[in-house]
């Protein structure tokens, strides 16, 4: 046989004082009426589990080419930047500790490889 702890039955007193609504767990005065609190659902938070895309695989993106006259092609400086938003968006979401530190770790890598090529300038 299972037994199935129940909660205690807890009790609270409400008045109305000055036209204010006073709870207490003593009487608060001579119109106090004694309330039940309803503890069944109590403590029964429920964790909403979101689906978000999954970036933990790195961003195949090719290196900045060189056109002719010594300038890069920005394909790079773009391919940084979609990286950045996707890194972005998921740190938006719930992630583990470990996850969020390899996120924050891969955003400063884009950050400072987006400013070494001079990106959005």
């Amino acid at each position: 046989m299972i037994a199935v702890a129940q909660a205690p039955k807890m009790h609270l007193y409400e008045c109305l004082t000055g036209g204010a609504r006073i709870y207490s767990q003593q009487p608060c005065g001579a119109n106090a009426k004694l309330r039940e609190i309803d503890t069944s659902q109590m403590n029964t938070f429920q964790t909403k589990v979101y689906s978000v895309p999954n970036i933990t695989e790195s961003v195949a993106v090719s290196g900045p080419r060189e056109i002719p006259d010594g300038s890069l092609d920005g394909s790079r400086c773009a391919d940084i930047e979609l990286a950045i938003s996707q890194v972005e968006a998921r740190l938006r979401h719930g992630y583990s500790v470990p996850e969020g530190n390899y996120l924050r770790a891969k955003l400063h890598e884009l950050y400072d490889e987006s400013y070494e090529l001079k990106c959005g300038r």
